[in-house]
């Protein structure tokens, strides 16, 4: 009687090990905290640095204008003049309207 149970137990020993390889796969891909999960966090991570250097120079650029500003006046009327279409008084406007 025990050979056969040592037998019986030789046979389901490669089984149980290759099953408990397959569950330890599977876990490690698709679980929580996986290989998966690695991939999509490294490429969120890209993602937001990409949009941080875009927003740091954007940054940059809005620090210069403001600088500009505090520094001379005739940057504020240059803004006046390109943004909102300021005259001064005496100036002639001449507006070119091409045909389409």
């Amino acid at each position: 009687m025990a050979v056969s149970t040592t037998l019986g137990s030789r046979r389901l020993l490669p089984w149980l090990l290759g099953g408990m390889l397959v569950f330890v796969q599977w876990v490690l891909w698709t679980g929580s905290n996986g290989i998966m999960d690695f991939v999509n966090l490294n490429r969120d991570l890209s993602d937001a640095a990409a949009r941080n250097e875009r927003l740091a120079e954007r940054n940059r650029l809005l620090l210069e204008d403001v600088l500009d500003i505090k520094s001379r006046d005739e940057a504020i009327e240059e803004m006046a003049r390109n943004r909102l279409g300021m005259i001064r008084a005496g100036e002639l406007f001449y507006q070119v309207v091409e045909r389409p």
